[in-house]
Protein backbone atom coordinates (compact mmCIF):
# COMPACT_ATOMS: atom_id res chain seq x y z
CA UNK A 1 0.00 0.00 0.00
CA UNK A 2 1.03 3.58 -1.40
CA UNK A 3 0.81 6.09 1.84
CA UNK A 4 -0.72 9.59 1.07
CA UNK A 5 2.67 11.35 2.23
CA UNK A 6 4.27 9.01 -0.74
CA UNK A 7 1.56 9.87 -3.15
CA UNK A 8 1.76 13.57 -2.51
CA UNK A 9 5.97 13.72 -3.09
CA UNK A 10 5.08 11.74 -6.56
CA UNK A 11 2.64 13.06 -7.78
CA UNK A 12 1.81 16.46 -6.14
CA UNK A 13 -0.95 17.48 -8.72
CA UNK A 14 -2.78 13.87 -8.95
CA UNK A 15 -1.12 12.99 -11.67
CA UNK A 16 2.38 11.41 -12.52
CA UNK A 17 4.03 13.82 -14.81
CA UNK A 18 6.86 11.29 -15.93
CA UNK A 19 9.62 12.12 -18.61
CA UNK A 20 11.02 9.92 -21.05
CA UNK A 21 14.47 9.61 -22.89
CA UNK A 22 13.58 8.26 -26.55
CA UNK A 23 17.00 8.99 -27.72
CA UNK A 24 18.72 6.44 -25.28
CA UNK A 25 16.87 3.16 -27.42
CA UNK A 26 17.86 0.41 -24.88
CA UNK A 27 15.36 1.79 -22.37
CA UNK A 28 12.91 3.46 -24.55
CA UNK A 29 11.79 3.96 -27.97
CA UNK A 30 9.10 6.68 -30.32
CA UNK A 31 7.47 5.44 -32.64
CA UNK A 32 7.95 7.62 -36.11
CA UNK A 33 4.41 7.53 -37.28
CA UNK A 34 2.22 7.14 -33.72
CA UNK A 35 4.35 8.97 -31.39
CA UNK A 36 3.60 5.90 -29.33
CA UNK A 37 6.41 5.29 -26.62
CA UNK A 38 7.68 1.90 -26.01
CA UNK A 39 10.09 0.41 -23.71
CA UNK A 40 11.67 -0.31 -20.35
CA UNK A 41 11.22 3.41 -18.78
CA UNK A 42 8.06 3.63 -20.07
CA UNK A 43 7.17 0.26 -18.48
CA UNK A 44 8.58 1.67 -15.65
CA UNK A 45 6.52 4.97 -14.81
CA UNK A 46 3.42 3.07 -16.35
CA UNK A 47 3.35 1.02 -12.98
CA UNK A 48 4.51 3.64 -10.54
CA UNK A 49 1.45 4.96 -11.79
CA UNK A 50 -0.69 2.47 -10.98
CA UNK A 51 0.98 1.59 -7.78
CA UNK A 52 0.57 5.11 -7.24
CA UNK A 53 -3.45 4.93 -8.35
CA UNK A 54 -2.79 8.09 -9.85
CA UNK A 55 -3.19 8.73 -14.00
CA UNK A 56 0.07 8.59 -15.44
CA UNK A 57 1.09 11.96 -18.18
CA UNK A 58 3.69 10.98 -20.16
CA UNK A 59 6.47 13.37 -21.92
CA UNK A 60 9.54 12.12 -24.51
CA UNK A 61 12.82 13.87 -24.62
CA UNK A 62 15.40 13.38 -27.11
CA UNK A 63 18.41 13.82 -24.67
CA UNK A 64 18.65 13.76 -21.09
CA UNK A 65 19.18 17.39 -21.04
CA UNK A 66 15.51 17.80 -21.26
CA UNK A 67 14.65 15.44 -18.91
CA UNK A 68 17.17 17.95 -16.21
CA UNK A 69 15.74 20.91 -17.35
CA UNK A 70 11.94 19.66 -17.02
CA UNK A 71 12.54 18.04 -13.55
CA UNK A 72 14.30 21.32 -12.62
CA UNK A 73 11.66 23.60 -13.64
CA UNK A 74 8.88 21.22 -12.65
CA UNK A 75 7.30 20.61 -15.81
CA UNK A 76 7.48 16.90 -14.92
CA UNK A 77 7.54 15.05 -11.50
CA UNK A 78 9.60 11.93 -12.31
CA UNK A 79 12.20 11.02 -14.80
CA UNK A 80 15.31 8.60 -15.96
CA UNK A 81 18.44 9.73 -16.91
CA UNK A 82 21.33 8.15 -16.84
CA UNK A 83 24.26 8.48 -14.43
CA UNK A 84 22.46 9.33 -11.66
CA UNK A 85 24.50 9.59 -8.13
CA UNK A 86 28.05 11.05 -8.84
CA UNK A 87 26.67 13.17 -12.26
CA UNK A 88 26.73 16.27 -10.05
CA UNK A 89 23.43 17.10 -10.48
CA UNK A 90 22.81 15.82 -6.54
CA UNK A 91 21.76 19.15 -5.10
CA UNK A 92 19.10 19.71 -7.64
CA UNK A 93 17.48 16.66 -7.83
CA UNK A 94 17.00 13.31 -5.86
CA UNK A 95 18.20 9.84 -7.13
CA UNK A 96 17.17 6.68 -6.57
CA UNK A 97 20.05 3.77 -7.43
CA UNK A 98 20.27 2.67 -10.80
CA UNK A 99 17.51 0.28 -12.00
CA UNK A 100 19.50 -2.08 -14.55
CA UNK A 101 23.14 -2.56 -15.92
CA UNK A 102 24.05 -3.91 -19.13
CA UNK A 103 27.58 -5.12 -19.42
CA UNK A 104 28.65 -6.27 -23.08
CA UNK A 105 31.19 -9.07 -23.81
CA UNK A 106 33.09 -8.89 -27.04
CA UNK A 107 34.80 -12.16 -28.60
CA UNK A 108 36.48 -11.63 -31.97
CA UNK A 109 37.49 -13.88 -34.43
CA UNK A 110 38.65 -13.78 -38.19
CA UNK A 111 35.09 -13.71 -39.86
CA UNK A 112 33.05 -12.78 -36.90
CA UNK A 113 32.16 -11.54 -33.17
CA UNK A 114 30.45 -13.00 -30.63
CA UNK A 115 28.20 -10.08 -28.28
CA UNK A 116 27.60 -10.78 -25.17
CA UNK A 117 24.94 -9.76 -23.02
CA UNK A 118 24.00 -9.41 -19.21
CA UNK A 119 21.76 -7.36 -18.06
CA UNK A 120 21.45 -7.22 -14.06
CA UNK A 121 18.97 -5.81 -12.21
CA UNK A 122 18.92 -5.02 -8.42
CA UNK A 123 16.27 -5.82 -6.39
CA UNK A 124 14.71 -2.11 -5.65
CA UNK A 125 11.54 -0.61 -3.64
CA UNK A 126 9.40 -2.17 -6.16
CA UNK A 127 10.87 -5.12 -7.63
CA UNK A 128 13.74 -7.66 -6.43
CA UNK A 129 17.28 -8.56 -8.42
CA UNK A 130 17.51 -10.75 -11.41
CA UNK A 131 19.94 -11.37 -14.27
CA UNK A 132 19.40 -12.03 -18.02
CA UNK A 133 21.76 -13.13 -20.37
CA UNK A 134 21.67 -13.25 -24.68
CA UNK A 135 24.01 -13.63 -27.30
CA UNK A 136 24.29 -12.99 -30.83
CA UNK A 137 27.08 -13.25 -33.54
CA UNK A 138 28.37 -10.47 -35.72
CA UNK A 139 29.12 -11.77 -39.00
CA UNK A 140 31.96 -9.26 -40.38
CA UNK A 141 30.79 -9.96 -44.17
CA UNK A 142 27.79 -8.47 -43.88
CA UNK A 143 27.08 -5.94 -40.91
CA UNK A 144 27.14 -2.82 -42.48
CA UNK A 145 23.70 -4.50 -43.60
CA UNK A 146 22.09 -4.84 -40.40
CA UNK A 147 20.24 -2.25 -38.12
CA UNK A 148 21.79 -2.89 -35.11
CA UNK A 149 19.86 -0.19 -33.24
CA UNK A 150 16.97 -2.07 -33.90
CA UNK A 151 18.98 -5.06 -33.43
CA UNK A 152 20.24 -4.77 -29.97
CA UNK A 153 16.05 -2.80 -28.70
CA UNK A 154 14.42 -6.36 -29.92
CA UNK A 155 17.78 -8.25 -28.23
CA UNK A 156 17.39 -6.40 -25.25
CA UNK A 157 13.65 -6.42 -25.29
CA UNK A 158 13.49 -10.48 -25.51
CA UNK A 159 15.35 -10.91 -22.27
CA UNK A 160 12.94 -9.20 -20.70
CA UNK A 161 10.16 -10.41 -21.58
CA UNK A 162 11.66 -13.95 -20.53
CA UNK A 163 13.28 -13.38 -17.78
CA UNK A 164 11.17 -10.35 -16.01
CA UNK A 165 13.92 -7.96 -15.93
CA UNK A 166 11.71 -4.82 -16.27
Amino acid sequence: MISDALRADLAPNGRLRAGVNHANTVIATKDAVTGELRGVSVDLVRELARRLEVPLELTGYDYSGGIVEALLDGTIDVGGIAGGAGSGREDALDFTGGYLQLEVTFIAGPSSMEVILEVDKRGGLFTEGRDAFNRFVVDFSNFQQVDWEGHLHNVVAQMSQRRGIF
